[in-house]
């Protein structure tokens, strides 16, 4: 069997195509495959090296500056939510009830577990979330990760706020740890009966996550780029991005939380994503592993912080 000749030609004339006629926001998905493709028949990985990077750059401005001539949501125009816009979404929710607080609940639940829509739209009843009575953790049934579904649900683990600094907080008067905040949350909507099921399900869930996703801030708050908007993918990037900011490790903590194969796969996912942090993220991530001493100060673990 022959293989077609790979050359940096036929790259620029099939990108151009993918560029006008498949809308697609960069040309990462089609590197991995052509070398994927090329390497499993013994030769190589040959979608590497500078002139490769500078065309694949050089096509996401062009894919990006198209869709938002056109008004086109996609190629690369999603953004993340900044810290006032998670710190919004904990103020409404305080006041919030009902179905809005179940938005809003569920928004901040993507964001701390890195979930995508099909995780939440997943759940088959409101015990899938719930708090270990032994432990103090809340606990998420994840019930489908990446469009799969679970044969077997994985019990993922959030831990609460050391009850020495909760308590130390609160002495001195000073505003609650967020993730104290979102475990205060989660006790008021299994008080008052808040159905956080509220999707058909995991396969329309990003969908109606959608639809209303951008009521959830007041105007201008996010302060999103011309033609900029966001998505149900807006809010598992967040977290992911955020954690990474505040210095997590990859490996032993965004990579798993995050359910990562590798820890290439979540550099890629979080690189050149701009977020500013602030005390909401410093908070909500600080029971995972971060880096320490000499790795810290130069981030030489963390390539994108």
């Amino acid at each position: 069997m022959s293989l077609p000749f790979f050359c940096l030609d036929a790259v620029q004339r099939y990108s151009s195509w993918l560029l006008v006629e498949y809308r697609m926001a960069t040309l990462d998905p089609v590197a991995t495959a052509l070398n994927n493709y090329y390497e499993s028949h013994g030769y190589g990985r040959p979608w590497q090296g500078q002139r490769l990077k500078r065309w694949s750059e050089a096509y996401r401005l062009a894919r990006e500056r198209i869709a938002r001539e056109n008004g086109e949501k996609g190629a690369g125009l999603r953004e993340n939510i900044q810290e006032t816009g998670v710190k919004h979404l904990f103020d409404a929710a305080e006041y919030a009830g009902g179905n809005d607080l179940a938005r809003l609940f569920n928004a901040i639940t993507m964001i701390i577990f890195f979930f995508r829509a099909n995780t939440m739209g997943a759940m088959e009843e409101e015990d899938d979330i719930y708090f270990d009575e032994h432990s103090g953790e809340i606990v998420f049934k994840v019930r489908a990760l990446k469009g799969r579904h679970l044969a077997v649900p994985i019990l993922k683990r959030l831990p609460p706020v050391n009850k020495l600094e909760t308590a130390t907080r609160e002495w001195n008067g000073k505003p609650k740890h967020y993730r104290d905040r979102y475990f205060d949350l989660l006790r008021r909507v299994k008080s008052e009966g808040v159905k956080l099921n509220i999707y058909t399900n995991r396969l329309t869930a990003a969908g109606q996550i959608n639809s209303y996703i951008a009521d959830l801030f007041p105007p201008g708050l996010l302060g999103l780029r011309d033609g900029s908007f966001v998505s149900s993918h807006s809010l598992r990037k967040t977290g992911a991005v955020a954690a990474a900011r505040t210095l997590c490790e990859f490996n032993n903590a965004i990579r798993p939380w995050g359910h990562w194969k590798s820890v290439t796969s979540a550099e890629r996912y979080v690189a050149d994503e701009l977020y500013v942090v602030g005390v909401v993220a410093d908070e909500l991530f600080d029971f995972l592993p971060r880096l320490q001493g000499r790795a810290a100060s130069f981030g030489q673990l963390n390539p994108v912080v």
